[in-house]
C-alpha cells in the first residue's frame, strides 16, 4: 500500500520484482523462482493496475504481465543453467580429485608459481607430508630430490616445466628425501596444466617408488654380469631348441660368435649320433624337470669334439609355464684326461703291487682288506677272493717272536696316527695254516697332498734269510770287535812309543841347533871385519836356519804337548794370564811402541791354564808380528757372550789375512805365502788347544784390514766346576 501510494498506479511495476525473482532463483532454485514470478504478477495486478485492489486485466495489462513472465523465465533459466554448470564443474573436480587420489603413483599439483595445491595419498606416503601441511608451500620444500650417486640436488621438475612449458622426465638415479629423512628412489615425469591456447595454470607431477624396479634392474644386471663373466658356457633356448642367448665363455668354448649361432638350432652343437639326447632333454623340460648334470660330447665350429658336463634347467614365465631352458656346459677335457690317466695309473699300480717281490696288502679306511698280491697270498695262505672285505687281523696275524704276545696291527696304527709306521722288531706272521714266518717292513697311508685318507698299504717281506744272515753277522761282529780291541791296544802302545821317541829326538835336536845359532852370531859379531861378504851372508843363513829350526821344534813340542797332555779344566780368569803375557812381551811392546788394550773384568772361563796360555801366547805374538815395520801395533782384547759361550776377541791393525786362505789357515804346516813367514804350526796349535777345551776358533779379516781372531770357551759359572781330563 505504501508503494502504491508512493508511485501511484502504473503499468510498469515489474521492475521492482526482477531482483526478488533472481534472488529466489539463485538461492532456492527454479521452482520457488516460478512461484515468486506468479505471485509477483498477481501482486502487480492487485496493487498497481486499475482498478486498484481488484483483479481485472485489460489488454494493455495482459501484455505487460506476459512480458514480465517472459523476462522472469529468462532470468530463471539463465540462473538454472549457471547452477547446472557449476554442479558439473564441481562433479568434474570431485572426479579428478578422486582419480588422482586413487591412482597408485604419487601426484603433486602446483599452481603457476610452483606452490603445492594438491597431494594424493601416495604422494603423502612418499614425501611424509600431509595435504593440509603442504598446501601453499614451494614444491622444493615438499619434493626434495637429489642425485643418487653424487647426492647433489637435482633440478626441480616443476621449475623445468614452468621454464620449458612442456612435459619433462626426471633425471636418472633420482632419490626423493622425505620429510623424516627417508630416501626413496623414484622416476617419472612432470607436465603443464593448461587448456589449449590458455596460459599455464600449474604443473602436475607424477612419480613412483622405483625401489623394487631398481632392485630388479640391479639383480638383472648382476645376473647378466655373472652369466657373461662365467667361465662356463651358458646359453638359453626355446622349446623348439632354438638358441636365444650365448655368453662369452660359449664363444670361447665352441668358436661361434653370438651373431653366428643365436637363432639356430642347438643341434648345431650336438654330434649326429647324440641328437636323441636333445629330444630327451626337451621332453623333460616340457614336464618342468631339470636335466641333471651328466657328461657328454659337443662339437665346436671347426668340427672338434669336446667332452662337456651338461646341466639344463627350465625357464618359466610368471604363470609358471615352461617357455624354454638354460644350459650350462663345462669343458671337462682336463678332467677326462686326468681320469683316464688316473685309471692308467691305478692299473699300473695294481700291476706293480702284484708283481713286486714283497708281500702287499691294501685295506680301506675301516681296515678291511681290498687286495693281496701273490707274495702276500703265499705268506698269509689267503687268496684275494677269500680275503676281500675281511678285517686285516684275520688275514695278517702277527705276534712278538720272543713273548708270543699279539703285536698291534700296523694298519690300525696308521689309521690312528695318520703316518707311515714300521713293524715292531722280532715280528712273526702266522699264516692261515699256522706256518710262522719272521717279517719286517712298514705300513703307509694312501692319500694325496691335502686329501683325505682313503686306505692303507702294508708292505712286508719274509725276513728268514736276513735273520740268519744277521745272526751270522752278529757272531762275526763279536769276533771282529775282540780282534779290533787287541789291535787297538797294540797300536796305542806303538803310537805312545813313537810319540815318546819323537819328543826325545826333538828335544835332543834343540841343543846342537842353539849351539849353531849362537856360534854363527858370535862369529858375525867378533870376526866380522875379517869376513868376506859371502862369508857373512853364509853365517847369517846358518844363524837364521838354526833359529828357524829351533822355533819349529818348539812349535812341534808345543803341538805334541797340546795333543798329548792331560786336560785340567778349571775356572780361570783370562785377565790374569794376559797380564803375565804382557810382562813377557814387554820388551817387544816397548820396541814397537805397541798399544795393547785388555778389556777389564774379562769373564771367567772353564779351561786348562796351560793350553789357554799357549793359545793367548800364539795369538798375541801374531798380532804384534804381522804389523808392518814403521807402524805402531794396536791390539785390543775384549769379550762377549755368544750362544751360551764366552767369545774372546784378539783384534789388531796388521796386514790382515785374505779370506781365500780361510780353509787353510788352521792346518798344520800350512804356510800361506811370503807375506806370512812362520812355521805353519802356531795357529794349528791354537785350534787344537781350543777344541780340546770344548771350544771353537775362527777369524774375521781381509787383506790390509787387520785381523780379528776369536776363541769360544764355556763360561766358568760359579767358579767351582771341574771337567774330566780329555
Amino acid at each position: 500500500m505504501a508503494l502504491t501510494s508512493a508511485i501511484g498506479p502504473t503499468r510498469l511495476p515489474f521492475i521492482f520484482f526482477f531482483p526478488l525473482i533472481a534472488v529466489a532463483a539463485w538461492f532456492a532454485g527454479s521452482g520457488p523462482a516460478i512461484l515468486a514470478t506468479v505471485l509477483a504478477a498477481l501482486a502487480a495486478n492487485w496493487y498497481f493496475f486499475e482498478p486498484l485492489n481488484a483483479f481485472a486485466v485489460g489488454a494493455p495489462d495482459l501484455w505487460a504481465i506476459l512480458a514480465f513472465a517472459l523476462a522472469a523465465f529468462l532470468i530463471i533459466g539463465a540462473i538454472d543453467r549457471m547452477h547446472r554448470a557449476q554442479r558439473g564443474l564441481a562433479a568434474s573436480r570431485d572426479l579428478f580429485s578422486t582419480t588422482l587420489r586413487s591412482i597408485g603413483d604419487g601426484v603433486i599439483v602446483t599452481d603457476a608459481q610452483g606452490r603445492v595445491t594438491f597431494l594424493n595419498g601416495e604422494a603423502e606416503r612418499l614425501t611424509r607430508w600431509t595435504l593440509s601441511d603442504a598446501i601453499g608451500r614451494p614444491l622444493p620444500e615438499i619434493f626434495h630430490i637429489v642425485n643418487e650417486q653424487t647426492n647433489r640436488p637435482t633440478e626441480n621438475p616443476v621449475d623445468k616445466v614452468l621454464r620449458l612449458g612442456t612435459t619433462v622426465g626426471l633425471a636418472n638415479h633420482t632419490v626423493l628425501i622425505a620429510k623424516d629423512g627417508t630416501r626413496v628412489p623414484i622416476d617419472d615425469s612432470g607436465a603443464p596444466v593448461r587448456q589449449t591456447g590458455e596460459p599455464l595454470q600449474g604443473v602436475v607431477l607424477v612419480f613412483r617408488d622405483s625401489s623394487e624396479q631398481r632392485k630388479a634392474e640391479a639383480d638383472h644386471a648382476r645376473l647378466a654380469t655373472i652369466v657373461e663373466s662365467s667361465g662356463d658356457a651358458i646359453l638359453s633356448k626355446n622349446l623348439e631348441g632354438i638358441i636365444l642367448t650365448w655368453n662369452t665363455a660359449a664363444e670361447r668354448l665352441f668358436g661361434f660368435r653370438a651373431e653366428e649361432i643365436v637363432g639356430k638350432s642347438v643341434l648345431t652343437l650336438i654330434p649326429p649320433e647324440l641328437h636323441h639326447e636333445e629330444q630327451d632333454i626337451l621332453a623333460r623340460l616340457r614336464q618342468g624337470l631339470t636335466f641333471e648334470r651328466h657328461e657328454t660330447e659337443r662339437m665346436t665350429k671347426d668340427g672338434r669334439r669336446i667332452p662337456v658336463s651338461l646341466r639344463v634347467s627350465p625357464i618359466k614365465d610368471r604363470e609358471g609355464t615352461v617357455i624354454g631352458a638354460s644350459k650350462i656346459l663345462h669343458d671337462v677335457s682336463d678332467l677326462v684326461t686326468t681320469r683316464d690317466a688316473l685309471a692308467r695309473e691305478k692299473e699300473l699300480l695294481r700291476t706293480t703291487l702284484t708283481s713286486i717281490g714283497d708281500g702287499v696288502i691294501v685295506t680301506d679306511t675301516q681296515g678291511r682288506v681290498t687286495m693281496l698280491n701273490s707274495e702276500a697270498e703265499r705268506l698269509t695262505g689267503w687268496k684275494t677272493a677269500d680275503a676281500q672285505g675281511k678285517e686285516l687281523p684275520a688275514i695278517f696275524r702277527i705276534i712278538n717272536e720272543d713273548t708270543r704276545a699279539p703285536v698291534e696291527n700296523p694298519v690300525d696304527k696308521v689309521l690312528r696316527i695318520g703316518t707311515i709306521v714300521g713293524l715292531a722288531n722280532h715280528t712273526v706272521l702266522i699264516a692261515k695254516d699256522g706256518t710262522e714266518t719272521p717279517i719286517d717292513d712298514s705300513a703307509a697311508p694312501i692319500q694325496g697332498p691335502g686329501t683325505p685318507l682313503f686306505g692303507v698299504v702294508l708292505v712286508f717281506r719274509d725276513f728268514s734269510e736276513q735273520k740268519k744272515a744277521q745272526q751270522a753277522l752278529s757272531r762275526l761282529n763279536v769276533d771282529l770287535e775282540a780282534r779290533v780291541a787287541r789291535r787297538t791296544g797294540q797300536l796305542q802302545e806303538t803310537v805312545q812309543e813313537l810319540e815318546t821317541f819323537s819328543y826325545t829326538v826333538a828335544h835332543d835336536l834343540r841343543g846342537p841347533l842353539r849351539a849353531m845359532h849362537r856360534s854363527a852370531e858370535v862369529l858375525l859379531q867378533e870376526q866380522s871385519a875379517g869376513l868376506t861378504d859371502e862369508g857373512r851372508d853364509f853365517l847369517r843363513r846358518i844363524a837364521e836356519g838354526a833359529n828357524r829350526m829351533d822355533t819349529l821344534i818348539q812349535d812341534l813340542l808345543a803341538y805334541s804337548r797340546v795333543t798329548r797332555s792331560d786336560l785340567q779344566p778349571l775356572p780361570i780368569d783370562p785377565g790374569t794370564i794376559l797380564a803375565d803375557l804382557l810382562v813377557h812381551f814387554a820388551p817387544e811392546i816397548r820396541e814397537r811402541q805397541a798399544d795393547v788394550q785388555v778389556e777389564p773384568s774379562l769373564p771367567r772361563l772353564l779351561a786348562d791354564p796351560v793350553l789357554l796360555t799357549q793359545v793367548f801366547t800364539n795369538l798375541l805374538s801374531n798380532a804384534l808380528k804381522f804389523v808392518p815395520r814403521g807402524s805402531a801395533p794396536r791390539v785390543k782384547i775384549r769379550a762377549e757372550a755368544m750362544n751360551g759361550m764366552e767369545r774372546i776377541w784378539i783384534e789388531d791393525n796388521g796386514i790382515g789375512i785374505d779370506t781365500r786362505f780361510k780353509e787353510r789357515l788352521f792346518r798344520v804346516f800350512e804356510r800361506l805365502d811370503s807375506d806370512y813367514p812362520g812355521t805353519g804350526v802356531g795357529l794349528a796349535i791354537v785350534k787344537r788347544a781350543v777344541e780340546r777345551m770344548g771350544g771353537r776358533v775362527g777369524f774375521e779379516s781381509g787383506k790390509d784390514r787387520g785381523s780379528r781372531f776369536w776363541i769360544e770357551l764355556p763360561p766358568a759359572g760359579n767358579g767351582h766346576e771341574r771337567l774330566a781330563s780329555g
